[in-house]
């Protein structure tokens, strides 16, 4: 600790500032321009549940026992959903870090230096400083004008959103999921479907080829049979790859091995359409809460930007020592005690932080506009898809009834031959092919379902 020495001849200018100069510098701060930010909108009230799981336990109105089980198996081992996770955690730390600027700081600091002095006031003779310094502090910024607690506010809004949007992930992971599952039972029985009417092909080549060999049918007819044959194999052979690749989706989704399980796609019930007033939407949808918490943190932060235009007073209290061994009490002491007033006369960044936050304010703002006119949209497109499709899979289950009625006369009649195979063949493939469109139409009646799940928030 260096030894201090006061002279009598000390200059007047380092005498204290006098009032009016301190109360002139305090108007010339406050008088700095402020560009005026909008007003918040007036009903940001919505708040996400922080951490819990997507509501509702909707995946059980489809009546598939697996599907429970392999959405629970992602949420738990997904790795997008760790990182999101990991995101709000951090959002949380910074909402303690904000929240600790509002208490005072204490600190101690210890340090060793064999240094020596000399100047004027030692009579140009090198004085020994004392090796061993010491030294006490305890501040505090008192919050008079509400920045730190603006900058709170602005900290658990963004925790607020990193919470929606863990909610968010965990909603789409569960549809996507479900997608998945749905497209896996829909191929499984389409391949059923193509392996019937496979076999039904090799009878009706071998029934072909008999009557080849009685003079009843020509070459071509058996080569027709013996080409749908091979098609229905390649067919075949195509849907189990797709029904590969889902399968390597939903072990994706799941983290893991999520396993075939079991289950038909005629097996599965699709709900009534979900349906909720916009208030209710608006108050459940991740992204719009989101969305909210980044508009009220937009405002926070622009307004604790002007805020910090204006003088700041901080309470501190100091205490240094020095000795020549650290194991020897202290022989030279200094203490300080008051209040420090910070004026911000002239500050270019501080004053550029205003229409940053003016901008930031008006981009979260237009992007709660965008996330709500999209749930809009896909409200409403998703109800015009699920009714349309609801009504096209009744036409179309009526239609594969129609066609197994015609193909079974077709059959009677052919075993009798009172029909040409080529006919018969034709009532087949009609009747396979509206029961490969039902299930198609079924997938597509899921998926609406889904789409508008999701939109409603779960």
């Amino acid at each position: 600790m260096p030894r201090r020495f006061t002279s009598t001849a000390e200059p007047a200018t380092r005498a204290p500032l006098k009032a009016p100069i301190l109360f002139g510098l305090l108007l010339v701060s406050c008088a700095v321009p402020v560009a005026e930010l909008p007003s918040p909108p007036p009903a940001w009230v919505h708040e996400p549940a922080r951490g819990g799981a997507v509501s509702g336990d909707w995946w059980n109105a489809y009546q598939d026992p697996a599907l429970a089980g392999l959405i629970r198996q992602a949420w738990a081992a997904n790795p997008d959903l760790d990182a999101l996770a990991g995101m709000a955690a951090m959002a949380r730390a910074e909402r303690m870090e904000a929240l600790a600027m509002l208490f005072p700081k204490a600190g101690l600091d210890v340090g060793y230096g064999a240094n020596r002095e000399q100047s004027r006031m030692t009579m140009r003779r090198p004085e020994r400083m004392e090796a061993w310094t010491g030294e006490a502090m305890l501040a505090w910024e008192l919050d008079l004008t509400g920045k730190r607690r603006a900058i709170l506010s602005a900290a658990n809004d963004r925790e607020a959103a990193a919470w929606a949007r863990v909610q968010g992930a965990r909603l789409m992971l569960a549809g996507e999921v479900a997608a998945a599952r749905f497209e896996s039972l829909v191929l499984a029985d389409e391949i059923v479907l193509l392996r019937e009417q496979t076999a039904a092909e090799l009878e009706s080549l071998r029934l072909t080829r008999a009557l080849v060999d009685a003079g009843l049918a020509s070459s071509a007819d058996l080569a027709d049979r013996h080409a749908d044959a091979q098609a229905f194999v390649r067919m075949t052979e195509d849907l189990e790859r797709q029904q590969a690749l889902t399968r390597l989706r939903l072990d994706r989704l799941a983290g893991g091995r999520a396993g075939a399980g079991g289950g038909t796609a005629a097996a599965l019930r699709i709900p009534e359409p979900p349906r909720r007033v916009p208030a209710e939407v608006f108050a459940r949808r991740p992204d719009l809460i989101a969305a909210e918490a980044e508009v009220r943190a937009a405002f926070a932060i622009g307004h604790a930007a002007r805020l910090d235009l204006l003088p700041s007073l901080s309470l501190a209290a100091g205490a240094e020592g020095g000795a020549d061994s650290p194991s020897r009490g202290f022989r030279t002491w200094m203490t300080t005690v008051g209040p420090r007033l910070e004026i911000p006369v002239w500050d270019p960044a501080r004053i550029a932080a205003v229409p940053r936050g003016r901008a930031q304010a008006a981009v979260a703002a237009a992007e709660y506009r965008a996330a709500a006119l999209n749930a809009v949209e896909e409200i409403e497109g998703g109800h015009l898809n699920l009714r349309s499709h609801l009504r096209q899979l009744q036409t179309a289950e009526g239609e594969a009834e129609m066609r197994r009625q015609a193909w079974s006369d077709a059959r009677s009649k052919f075993e009798s031959g009172l029909l040409s195979s080529i006919a018969a063949t034709e009532f087949r493939h009609l009747y396979y092919d509206a029961r490969r469109v039902a299930l198609r139409l079924r997938l597509r009646a899921l998926n609406d379902h889904l789409v508008l799940v999701r939109a409603l928030g779960g």
